[in-house]
């Protein structure tokens, strides 16, 4: 998952052998942290995705008329489902249906504290 700011921050998260490494960018300024998420904190963060039905949201949710917002994306890949979503400025709402609006829904801001979680970083 990444978010990128209208003002050059940036944040990253990926997957790498096993090994979650978070990106953070603040303009010149790049901080970098690593964690491995135990079996459990993997387990509570799939039943988190199940429970916002990310499999359901769509691929794209743009807002043409938001020059300097949010760009976010996530891709996901388990065994039984994968999922690539990309935003500007646009969020989905609990049923996954976009709400043409710059401020992050609930159910985004679910998903980004299921991240923090899972990365033990609340900066995400």
């Amino acid at each position: 998952m990444a978010i990128h700011g209208f003002m050059g921050s940036s944040h990253a998260v990926v997957l790498r052998d096993g090994v979650v490494v978070y990106t953070a960018l603040q303009g010149t300024e790049k901080r970098q942290t690593r964690t491995t998420p135990t079996p459990d904190q993997w387990r509570q963060f799939r039943e988190t995705l199940d429970s916002l039905r990310v499999w359901q949201w769509r691929s794209k949710y743009p807002n043409p008329g938001v020059a300097d917002g949010l760009r976010w994306d996530v891709d996901l890949t388990y065994a039984d489902r994968s999922l690539h979503v990309e935003g500007d400025s646009n969020f989905p709402d609990d049923e996954g249906k976009p709400v043409n609006s710059a401020q992050p829904t609930s159910a985004f801001q679910r998903l980004r504290e299921a991240v923090q979680k899972l990365i033990g970083d609340a900066s995400f």
